[in-house]
């Protein structure tokens, strides 16, 4: 062998070191978008949206809606810039190489200290709390328990993902499927009990009334029920941080993302219809249970219900749902540090690939370790729910400008995937970003303020030890 063909295998060597296996498919895209977006949200968002909107299911269900077209105009940005940038990553890419490789590495560090643990960390804490209250109905130590489940779970997904993206997503194409059967369930109750629903309760305005009406009040109770509605949708980007992965990426990341947003805004109005035709204004407010109440509200028709366990079931149905979402999110986590990593923007450690998984195993272990810190650390929900909320949508803002970005300074580049409707999409997405950054500002400020502070709270590491490494390469 000559020196340029042995220069060129040790490239290739190197290269190999380096890269990803390529094994997702197409159910495999919709299944990872579907089991990251239905979680818990759907089963506890809905009462908080209803309360923050006057007690009225109309304005609830237009919510809900506009939060599956920012989340549909998101998937349509993300889809054009994940098939421009096929690398694991996604924010990280986008806005390392439309902007600067500073805020590349800040979105890889928020990442790791709030947004991609702090979503682990709340998933879990749901699963398992449901989980808790099924087997351990009553107990005086559910705090505890709920903490310990918790733990258990990112550690048992966090080995389940270091054996290849296949073994991870093979437990999440089971978990969405199992779920997703389940909510079918809930949805034919619905249908199968349709003459005893009240379906005049969804057109009702609540206590909206014109003579009350103050628009900045209502624009950032609006906007506050957006966050509900929009931390329910969240989880659709997780496909474009493993497309690297994907065998056919101009047709996995688009199919995925555009399907795996339908399907879920059309279970999320169903089952929302459901909850506000089968119960009173009454019984939703304050309802921390809304699903549970809905199947109750049945009554003696559907008494057989009760030989089933159904009530059971339905709490299983919540921990499987969150799970699936833990799992969603702690798969597709780890791709960002590597990624940062493998191209000097990250610490070192990160960029290590199991040599036969292909697997991530330092970045999936730490994110883990740290998840778990979080499930200990975070007082409760609203403030892991406030502490997250905030940073991804500036990061997600901040993507959907890049795009607008790139259009405006590079429209000559080949692009396999074009958003629909440009630059209408991007506009509306990045509208809606913004509305729900400013109501976060306004509704929540201390929280929102040390989001802020965690963000930035990186560049100290950038520019004492990577700022100096990138100048050198």
């Amino acid at each position: 062998m000559n020196s340029n063909s042995q220069l060129v295998a040790e490239n290739k060597n190197k290269a190999d070191e380096h890269s990803l296996k390529k094994e997702l498919t197409v159910f495999d895209s919709i299944c990872i978008v579907v089991g990251s977006v239905v979680g818990s949200g759907i089963f506890v968002s809905p009462t908080r949206v209803f309360e923050l909107l006057n007690e009225s299911a109309l304005f609830s269900l237009i919510a809900w809606i506009c939060a599956a077209l920012i989340s549909i105009a998101g998937a349509l940005c993300y889809a054009e810039l994940g098939c421009l940038f096929p690398r694991a990553g996604a924010e990280y890419q986008y806005l390392k190489n439309g902007i600067g490789k500073f805020w590349g590495f800040i979105f890889s560090w928020t990442q790791l200290t709030v947004l991609g643990t702090g979503s682990i960390a709340i998933m879990a804490i749901i699963s398992a709390n449901y989980l808790v209250q099924v087997l351990f109905p009553g107990t005086l130590e559910e705090d505890l328990y709920t903490k310990m489940a918790a733990s258990l779970l990112i550690a048992i997904l966090t080995i389940a993902n270091c054996f290849g993206v296949k073994s991870g997503s093979l437990v999440q194409n089971v978990l969405t499927i199992a779920k997703v059967a389940g909510i079918g369930f809930l949805i034919l109750l619905g249908v199968y009990y349709f003459p005893e629903l009240n379906f005049g309760n969804l057109f009702s305005s609540g206590n909206a009334s014109i003579e009350n009406f103050n628009f900045f009040e209502t624009a950032f109770h609006f906007g506050s029920a957006m966050i509900a509605c929009l931390w329910a949708y969240d989880g659709w980007n997780n496909l474009s941080r493993v497309t690297e992965e994907s065998i056919n990426v101009s047709k996995s990341l688009p199919i995925g993302l555009i399907m795996g947003i339908l399907i879920t805004s059309i279970i999320y109005l169903c089952l929302n219809c459901f909850y506000f035709s089968a119960l009173s204004p009454e019984e939703i407010v304050g309802n921390k249970a809304i699903a549970i109440s809905a199947v109750t509200s049945l009554g003696d028709s559907a008494g057989w219900l009760n030989s089933l366990g159904v009530f059971v079931l339905l709490g299983l149905l919540i921990s499987l749902s969150a799970g699936g979402a833990t799992n969603g999110s702690l798969l597709s986590g780890a791709r960002i540090y590597f990624a940062a990593a493998r191209d000097g923007l990250f610490f070192k450690s990160f960029s290590k690939l199991d040599p036969k998984s292909k697997a991530p195993i330092s970045s999936l272990l730490i994110q883990g370790i740290w998840a778990i810190a979080l499930v200990w650390i975070g007082k409760n929900f609203e403030t892991l729910l406030d502490y997250f909320s905030f940073s991804a949508w500036l990061f997600y803002a901040a993507s959907a400008g890049v795009l607008i970005y790139l259009r405006m300074t590079k429209p000559n580049i080949f692009r396999p995937y074009k958003v629909l409707l440009y630059p209408l999409t991007p506009i509306v997405f990045l509208f809606g970003a913004s509305f729900l950054v400013l109501s976060q500002i306004v509704n929540s400020p201390i929280p929102s303020l040390w989001s802020l502070v965690g963000v930035f709270s990186g560049s100290v590491f950038y520019f004492l030890l990577f700022r100096k490494v990138q100048r050198e390469n």
